[in-house]
């Protein structure tokens, strides 16, 4: 006895000639961002995408397992290589107030190698600087200013100590100071000879001692001028031989970024702050050289002295051959939507600076596409607030959560 429902094998598939196939393999098939069935749908969502003016987002709704999530990222992405590649942005030491860091804007691409460039010089430049101060002619010019210090000094002192042979004094170098000592006949004379001698030749050592006194008082009332006019010329030697050679290397530098406008600017100003501040590229001296070795300032690997004042924080960097980012969130909290600022704990405080600037999902996706649940968006605290500010505003507020709740 036959089944009714049952079908022959040849009325379960209708079979296709491979040759009138206008393709090899299914790789080659390109859909087009297309959604099969969705035609409203597609069009209302090119529609929007060609929307250029500020203000219009879309809002995809659709029950579940349709692969409205898959379409839009998927047609995003078809579009995305279409879009020209936005730019870099970074954030750089601003060396006239280190509390606003400044931002620069660079074309796509630019960001990093910047980054990688301005390394790479901080370490040519520390050991240029190095290499100039360890030279025969730096230590024969400072040399030459120690040496006329001390020759000015000595020459004081001398003139103090012909005033005093003059007078029948000697003046004698003891732990405690400079003292003068009468000398009769050749002889330096103690404390019991000089209450032996006649009450008119005391007085008259006494007022010679007085004399001499004022005048090495008035001697040495100078020495801190000689001394500091000669640090003086000493930072100034400094200064000339660290100038020539960190002009040199930021100079070539330069010339690589003169067609990049903000990438030229910040490179001027980090010359003339190196200029000025060379000692944070020159070696430190061990902690062990310092009487309380545990609050010496040490440098961690990949956190010295010139990096927290020179590197350049790349916050967002773009692939120029690539199109423009399609960012997709899976949790838009307030922190990833907008970023973050991080801490470094340091003798028991917690630092920042604009190294630790972090970007968030909103950053990474400016010039290109940005795809959040919105169910997921309205339920973490205060991310929707942030994402209308941002929206309305144009611009992009990182400030942490405590401060908020605040």
């Amino acid at each position: 006895m036959s089944d009714s429902t049952s079908l022959p094998a040849a009325a379960l598939y209708q079979a296709c000639a491979a040759e009138s196939l206008p393709f090899e393999t299914t790789a080659e098939l390109d859909d087009g961002g297309e959604l099969f069935g969705q035609e409203r749908a597609v069009d209302a969502i090119r529609f929007g995408i060609d929307m250029k003016i500020a203000g219009h987002n879309l809002f995809v709704i659709g029950p579940p397992g349709t692969g409205r999530r898959r379409f839009v990222s998927e047609f995003l992405e078809h579009q995305a290589l279409r879009d020209a590649a936005p730019d870099d942005w970074c954030y750089v030491n601003n060396f006239d107030d280190p509390a606003r860091p400044r931002t620069l804007m660079l074309p796509a691409g630019v960001g990093k190698r910047l980054a990688a460039d301005v390394e790479r010089c901080l370490e040519e430049v520390q050991a240029a600087l190095g290499a100039a101060f360890a030279s025969e002619d730096y230590r024969t010019r400072r040399q030459a200013i120690e040496r006329e210090f001390e020759e000015q000094q000595g020459h004081a002192l001398e003139q103090v100590q012909e005033a005093a042979r003059a007078r029948g004094i000697r003046i004698m170098q003891t732990p405690g100071g400079m003292v003068f000592a009468p000398v009769v006949d050749g002889a330096v004379l103690g404390p019991e000879e000089f209450e032996k001698l006649p009450p008119e030749q005391q007085k008259t050592i006494e007022l010679a001692v007085e004399e001499l006194g004022k005048m090495l008082q008035e001697t040495m009332r100078h020495t801190p001028e000689r001394l500091r006019a000669a640090r003086d010329r000493i930072r100034e030697l400094d200064r000339q031989v660290a100038e020539f050679a960190i002009e040199r290397l930021l100079n070539d530098l330069l010339r690589q970024y003169h067609a990049v406008p903000a990438a030229r600017d910040y490179l001027t100003a980090m010359r003339s702050d190196l200029v000025n501040h060379y000692q944070v590229l020159r070696a430190q001296p061990e902690q062990g050289a310092s009487p309380f070795p545990m609050m010496a300032e040490a440098d961690e690997p990949g956190d010295t002295r010139a990096q927290r004042r020179y590197a350049v924080n790349v916050l967002v960097s773009n692939d120029p051959h690539h199109g423009a980012p399609v960012v997709i969130e899976e949790r838009p909290s307030y922190g990833r939507l907008i970023g973050k600022i991080e801490h470094r704990a340091r003798f028991g405080a917690l630092l920042t600076d604009f190294r630790l600037i972090r970007a968030g999902a909103l950053h990474q996706a400016n010039g290109g596409y940005l795809v959040m649940n919105a169910l997921r968006l309205l339920s973490e605290p205060f991310a929707w607030d942030a994402l209308k500010e941002t929206l309305r505003t144009g611009s992009i507020r990182i400030v942490p959560l405590e401060q908020v709740y605040g």
